[in-house]
This record gives C-alpha cells, structure tokens and sequence, in this order.
C-alpha cells in the first residue's frame, strides 16, 4: 500500500522526513533508556524504519465459536504492521486469522493472540 493510500484511511500519517526524524529519535530515546546507545555500528536507528514501510491487511474474514455459548460469531479484521518494502505477507495474516478463529475461542483473546502474531 503507498503511502498516498493510507493518508486516505489515516489522517494522522506524516510526510516521510518528518516520520523519519520523529521515530528515530523514539528509537534513539529508547535505546538509550535500556542503556544500549553504544557507539551504534550500522545506524540501527536510521535503518529501523528506512527499510519498512506501513502495510495494511483489510477486511480478513474470520468465523470462531464462542468458548462460552458455543456459537458462531464472525467478522473482518484489520492488521496494520511494518515491514520491509517489497515483501506481502497478506497470505500469512490471512492464516494467522484462520488459525486463531479455527478452535473455541473468545474474542478478545483471539483479538491479542492475533496482535501478538
């Protein structure tokens, strides 16, 4: 997904230097708060988020039954995730959804499980 594309869904996406300049120095802050801001060989925070780009999965179907009720339930879900330019993991967000909503579960775990993918 370009970058144009998703300032149409999120407002709130900023020009490439100004989120460039602000995530690196989140990545600067928090390295330097585990106390790993060495000498940094390679750029790590310049190149964290250089070589990804925002992609978002829309609109993945899931169907589950409730642990609780025993019942279906079913819906869509969205992912948003970072990752390296050139590479589409859609097929793998669509298992991961396929594989939480496949056994008795509740949504709000499988909602976690899915984030924590």
């Amino acid at each position: 997904m370009s970058n144009g594309s998703v300032k149409e869904w999120c407002p709130s996406v900023k020009s490439s230097s100004e989120q460039d300049t602000e995530m690196v120095s989140a990545v600067v802050s928090i390295l330097k708060s585990l106390g790993e801001l060495r000498s940094v060989k390679g750029r790590t925070p310049n190149r964290k988020f250089k070589e990804k780009k925002l992609h978002c999965e829309l609109n993945l179907p899931f169907w589950s039954m409730c642990e609780h009720h025993l019942l279906p339930f079913y819906g869509v879900v969205h992912i948003g995730y970072y990752c390296a330019e050139g590479y589409n993991h859609k097929s793998l967000m669509k298992s991961i959804v396929l594989f939480y909503g496949f056994k008795l579960q509740v949504q709000e775990r499988m909602t976690r499980q899915i984030a924590e993918k």
